[in-house]
């Protein structure tokens, strides 16, 4: 770990530099499937980021509804984001009609942040629970009005994201037997600011997977609060898991020479940042629960492996990788977002 850190700090600002004269490797048109969530229940209220998997059912994580979900509460989809036209929709959850799931084996008490952190939120059709405000008309419109609306110019970003509410399906690439240990590609998570949406990415950084925990980790690339329950998301749009949380560090990083002798010691602060990614039991969560609750096959997300959908994913000793990381009990001790 030490040595890894040592690799990280000296060549993270090469990377960057070689990055910039180059296409990027990510575009909004990436994220036309991100919304962000707001929660309220007896117990909490918060903010979060979604993941929408088809027109019906969106993907967050797990902490970002529970407790507060655990018997009612409001969850506030925002389908569409701009400071002029907004849409959003109101989810009431009740045990008596349950619209949040969450999966059995999440127990915060034992483990806040890990092991299945994902969470199902379904929205019902329109115009059930639908909300469109225009800032023009300083309030409330109805749904014909808001399609006029949406057909000006200015729209045109949220003209393209509202289309593709309805009808495109999210891709969820999934980890399978000792596949993907080791994530050697960019990835990103977006970024809402009132009429945009921005991406922070990682530029050639390496995630690890620990089947313990069920997790991948790496060093943080600026993910911050509030951006729970994202899509990890790959070039190309697909996703290969949501935003858990973040630990932080300190500590010395200690360089050697071919003898293996310290030469240098130099003191450093870390956020590690870690994903829950669509292992096999958080996909049979997904396909069943959409399936108990009569989701049509042709409004569920795509699956497919990341080994044979990337090649750029090998297997790799993580326990050599990561031989200092933080211990099991330090992960389950982190603070949420």
């Amino acid at each position: 770990m030490k040595k890894i850190f040592t690799f990280l700090l000296f060549l993270m600002p090469l990377t960057l530099m070689a990055q910039a004269d180059k296409e990027p490797f990510f575009y909004v048109d990436d994220f036309l499937n991100q919304s962000v969530i707001h929660v309220e229940g007896d117990r909490d209220y918060g903010r979060c980021q979604a993941l929408r998997l088809s027109d019906e059912w969106y993907l967050t994580a797990a902490h970002c509804v529970y407790p507060a979900c655990k018997r009612e509460c409001d969850v506030v989809v925002e389908l569409i984001q701009h400071p002029a036209l907004k849409a959003q929709v109101e989810v009431r959850h009740r045990s008596s009609d349950p619209k949040v799931f969450v999966p059995r084996e999440y127990e915060p008490k034992r483990n806040k942040s890990i092991r299945s952190d994902m969470a199902l939120i379904k929205i019902e059709p329109l115009p059930t629970n639908h909300y469109f405000f225009s800032a023009e008309e300083e309030s409330q419109i109805d749904y014909p009005m808001f399609l006029e609306k949406l057909q000006s110019s200015k729209f045109s970003r949220l003209r393209q994201q509202w289309n593709a509410l309805h009808g495109q399906r999210a891709t969820l690439l999934t980890i399978e037997g000792s596949v993907a240990r080791h994530l050697q590609q960019p990835i990103a998570v977006p970024v809402f600011s009132g009429a945009d949406i921005f991406y922070q990415e990682s530029f050639g950084q390496n995630f690890f997977y620990f089947p313990q925990l069920r997790y991948y980790m790496g060093k943080n690339f600026g993910v911050e609060k509030g951006m729970s329950g994202s899509g990890v998301i790959i070039p190309g749009g697909k996703a290969v898991g949501v935003v858990s949380a973040n630990l932080e560090g300190s500590g010395q990083i200690v360089s050697y020479n071919e003898a293996d002798q310290p030469i240098s010691v130099l003191p450093y602060d870390v956020s590690f940042f870690f994903f829950t990614p669509f292992t096999p039991k958080n996909k049979n969560f997904i396909e069943a629960t959409l399936e108990s609750q009569g989701t049509k096959r042709s409004n569920r997300p795509y699956f497919a492996k990341i080994g044979a959908h990337n090649a750029a994913m090998v297997d790799l000793k993580v326990e050599e990788a990561f031989e200092d990381a933080p211990s099991v009990q330090d992960i389950e001790d982190t603070n949420l977002r």
